[in-house]
């Protein structure tokens, strides 16, 4: 499955006050920083663990495209709860699947 297609006509889980346009319409996965070793800003990281379904104005604020401005801090909370937010969706959605092990 094409987790990129998922995203098509979900809510924005960033709901970023002051800055959100609520608009299903424009809402993409956008690709989140992570440690994944490529040591390089800019490069793409998993569709799967580091990414988040954010409407355009979310995500230009998230890539910093935009005049509005978030600490550090913010940043980090609104891309990890928009990140979950994400995840819940996908296993709600059946995409990602979580098995029970027993011991």
């Amino acid at each position: 499955m094409n987790l990129r297609e998922t995203a098509k006509h979900q809510d924005c889980t960033f709901n970023i006050p002051n800055c959100c346009n609520y608009n299903r319409e424009t809402t993409v996965l956008c690709h989140l920083p992570d440690d994944s070793g490529t040591g390089k800003m800019g490069g793409k990281t998993s569709d799967s663990i580091s990414a988040a379904f954010g409407c355009s104005d979310c995500h230009d604020v998230i890539d910093r495209r935009s005049d509005k401005e978030l600490s550090d801090a913010d940043r980090e909370f609104y891309m990890r709860r928009a990140m979950l937010r994400t995840w819940r969706t996908w296993i709600d959605m059946g995409v990602i699947k979580i098995e029970k092990t027993s011991r």
